[in-house]
């Protein structure tokens, strides 16, 4: 996998068809990914005599327990004196113990392996890529209680693979994930996410009230450079659509567009219109039930893509230009 992920790079464009950054290569020295399996340590404890054990975590994980149990669990840093009640309780409940059984049959050293191999190959070309910007050192799973999907420190990434399960994982309804969501909760989307999360810290939108083109711009953005770094995902895997809601976009791309110029949307800066158009939903209700949820965040990707088609930039000059209207400016999109 690591082979054919950065051969992808030879080739004109990735499988979600954006055409290929000059720039984008491995670096001379192939990292290598080895993921620490923090979930399965955590359930091998004993419940009912953890204090032991916590010097041996600390000592294996360093400040990611602290960050783990205090900024995703809620019960404190190891420091604190109930936190081996608090760690004891999540521990014990029923779902999450479950959780973890799940975890550790969906996460098999088989699977293990293969994300090791994909995510090997794409900070490789992370790194080569751009040369300056730090990549994770480590890398972690763990079992959030179905919170946090991705967790991020200055030189840790972590995903929590209790989000992952699969999209007929029994819990899922009773927990309150819809359908549109538990479709992308599949450990193959895994490499997809972390490249996101990894790219989205190092390159933040340049402020939060932009209006939303540059929301839409921003985004596609980043799906472009996720696209780049994992060439040989699918278009569904790197946006999270089914194949109908996929052929639905590319069938009504100059629609979605025209509604957006014609009802004067893409200088809007209120939340409300950003959150119909790029976050989460089982549909865009103002283009279709038959459209995704974040329709308008492949619209930039492809306005992205006639960017980087028609100007030549590179994937590191990209992400440096935060100059939204100069970026469909050049991109002549004319969907």
């Amino acid at each position: 996998m690591v082979a054919a992920a950065i051969m992808g790079v030879s080739c004109n464009k990735s499988k979600t068809g954006a055409p290929q950054a000059a720039d984008v290569k491995p670096a001379a020295k192939a990292v290598d990914v080895k993921i620490l399996r923090f979930d399965k340590d955590l359930a091998a404890l004993d419940v009912n005599n953890l204090a032991p054990s916590i010097p041996t975590l600390r000592k294996r994980y360093g400040g990611f327990i602290d960050l783990y149990s205090d900024g995703i669990l809620g019960i404190g840093k190891t420091s604190d004196p109930r936190y081996i009640e608090g760690l004891h309780a999540f521990l014990t409940y029923p779902v999450v113990r479950e959780a973890f059984s799940a975890s550790s049959k969906a996460l098999t050293p088989e699977v293990v392996e293969i994300l090791e191999k994909e995510l090997s190959a794409a900070f490789t070309l992370y790194k080569g890529t751009f040369p300056s910007k730090a990549i994770p050192q480590t890398f972690f799973t763990y079992v959030a209680g179905f919170n946090q999907s991705v967790m991020i420190t200055d030189d840790a990434l972590g995903i929590g693979v209790d989000k992952y399960l699969g999209a007929g994982y029994v819990n899922y309804p009773s927990l309150g994930f819809p359908r549109y969501l538990t479709l992308k909760m599949v450990k193959e989307r895994i490499p997809v996410d972390m490249m996101y999360a990894w790219a989205n810290s190092d390159f933040p939108i340049r402020k939060e009230s932009e209006p939303l083109l540059s929301h839409i711009v921003y985004q596609g953005k980043l799906e472009y450079l996720v696209s780049q770094m994992l060439p040989e995902a699918a278009d569904t895997l790197v946006f999270g659509f089914t194949q109908n809601q996929m052929k639905w976009c590319k069938k009504n791309e100059k629609m979605m567009w025209e509604y957006l110029v014609a009802q004067n949307l893409l200088f809007n800066s209120e939340n409300f219109v950003r959150t119909k158009f790029i976050e989460e939903a089982p549909f865009t209700n103002v283009f279709s039930t038959d459209s995704p949820g974040k329709a308008a965040v492949w619209l930039g990707f492809r306005i992205v893509s006639n960017y980087m088609r028609n100007t030549k930039s590179t994937l590191a000059d990209l992400m440096k230009e935060d100059d939204y209207q100069k970026i469909l400016a050049a991109a002549k999109y004319r969907p």
